[in-house]
């Protein structure tokens, strides 16, 4: 009598828990024989076959579909006899244990720099995250920027499944904000779908724009640097007044992978029109009443270091109808200034002025005598003296929003599986001709066409087929479900031979 191996032990090196990335080995030994020779074996996860686990000692790579939260993990090893008129089993299993295997949390996902420039604390996206970072004390605006570095785990998860990394910190003293990038309503798109980027919390001074950045690099280490880098690659998109919302499509507008988007504010001037422009009157009444105007430069002028560049022109007349010949008597400024004696008219001019003229006092002062009072209009305008174009980012406010990360999964592929013969009332499974997808994901097995009444097979891995049956497979991407494809075979029995 010719007996079929049987399965004596089977292992795993790491027991308890495990991370995400990390490997294990799988360990099966038999009582005889040799693999692929006079049995097959083939090692599970949840009761779905690990691709290419096929050999009594395997190394595995832990990986998980959560991402917020542990997964129980049971890995079995199942063999099956290759010997002809062998006495059963024709297969044999055994239970290798259950490892409980945490995600390791992806910055941008589960967890994310705040949008608020001036908090050092990372934001826990899951709600389960137990989070360590350094510096815990918020910088102050106009501070030096501040690198903080963090450890990141899912609660309860082994130390090794933290993820560490650092960022920066930039708070600038202004108030341009380019928001938050976000895709409703997630961040995984399938293969041909449409998706849009947008941004919340946007907050702008005048001459500002917001735009996109785009990346295929990590950007979360330094956010400023990445959308300088990207500007320089040519990626950029906009100019928009208002919150931004992009819409693309996955493979036409940009191939599967990782992407980043990141808002930014841009400085967008037109020189054609004054930054800002007032004018008014000082009148000193008789006698000796004299007058000052104070004219105090708004704080909203768009104004960047080492980028804008502006003439001021200061112009003061006397009205003729006034009595005193030479009304002006000063003009205290930083802008401008005039100390040159009393006047009746004068133009002052700044050009190519590089400094901040925002919240600047300029005081005119009016004289009048004993008989006779004066008035004098005078007017105020500062331009641009170059435009700036889109995109620039002011360094200074370092306007650079939180970005999204989005991921583009590619076009499913399936290789076809075989269409098997197999014996008449012989109970098969399905699951071996799982067929080989370019991306992770699951099987479900269906007795005719799913879109046309197939209902699905509870168990594929012990089905009895019919001659002729077309099964029909699906397969879901892990990253997400309603990413799908599907291919089917045609299984032909054969009838087992009569004694007579």
């Amino acid at each position: 009598t010719v007996f079929c191996p049987n399965l004596t032990s089977a292992t795993t090196s790491v027991t308890g828990t495990g991370c995400a990335g990390d490997f294990v080995i799988l360990q099966a030994t038999v009582d005889q024989g040799v693999i692929n020779q006079d049995f097959t074996l083939q090692w599970y996860v949840n009761n779905q076959p690990i691709p290419g686990a096929n050999t009594l000692t395997y190394l595995h790579t832990f990986s998980t579909n959560q991402t917020c939260t542990e997964e129980a993990q049971t890995f079995h090893a199942e063999i099956e006899c290759l010997l002809p008129d062998a006495s059963p089993p024709s297969t044999s299993q055994l239970n290798a244990g259950t490892i409980i295997v945490f995600p390791k949390p992806v910055i941008g996902r589960d967890f994310k720099q705040s949008s608020d420039n001036c908090t050092v604390a990372p934001v826990d996206l899951c709600g389960n995250l137990s989070i360590n970072y350094t510096p815990t004390v918020n910088p102050t605006p106009g501070s030096p920027p501040v690198t903080v570095t963090y450890s990141v785990a899912v609660n309860g998860a082994p130390s090794g499944c933290a993820t560490t990394g650092s960022y920066i910190v930039d708070c600038p003293d202004c108030s341009t904000r380019a928001g938050e990038g976000i895709t409703p309503p997630d961040n995984v798109f399938c293969y041909g779908e449409t998706f849009q980027v947008s941004n919340t919390g946007v907050s702008l001074r005048k001459g500002y724009v917001t735009g996109w950045a785009h990346t295929t690099q990590n950007p979360y280490s330094n956010l400023f640097s990445a959308v300088s880098n990207a500007i320089l690659q040519g990626d950029y998109f906009g100019p928009d007044t208002a919150n931004s919302v992009y819409t693309f499509v996955n493979g036409t507008d940009y191939q599967p992978g990782t992407h980043y988007f990141i808002p930014f504010a841009s400085l967008l001037i037109d020189n054609s029109q004054p930054a800002w422009q007032t004018s008014g009157s000082a009148e000193a009444t008789a006698p000796f009443v004299g007058d000052v105007a104070i004219i105090t430069v708004p704080s909203n002028i768009p104004y960047c270091p080492g980028i804008t560049r502006y003439n001021i022109t200061f112009t003061a007349t006397q009205q003729s109808n006034t009595g005193v010949l030479s009304a002006i008597d000063s003009v205290v400024g930083n802008l401008v200034s005039y100390n040159g004696g009393s006047t009746s008219s004068l133009t002052l001019t700044n050009n190519n002025y590089m400094g901040d003229p925002r919240g600047e006092v300029v005081r005119l002062h009016v004289s009048g005598n004993l008989f006779w009072g004066s008035i004098v209009n005078y007017t105020f305008t500062i331009t641009f003296v170059n435009p700036v174009s889109f995109p620039t980012i002011c360094p200074e406010c370092n306007d650079v929003g939180q970005p999204v990360e989005v991921e583009l999964l590619p076009q499913i592929q399936l290789s076809q599986p075989a269409n098997p013969q197999v014996c008449d009332g012989a109970p098969f499974d399905l699951t071996t001709l799982n067929p080989p997808a370019n991306v992770p994901g699951s099987y479900i097995w269906f007795d005719g066409d799913p879109n046309s009444g197939g209902t699905v097979i509870t168990d594929p891995r012990n089905v009895i087929p019919v001659n002729g049956t077309q099964y029909y497979v699906v397969f879901a991407a892990a990253a997400d479900s309603t990413c799908t494809a599907q291919t089917s075979l045609t299984i032909s029995t054969i009838a087992p031979p009569v004694l007579n």
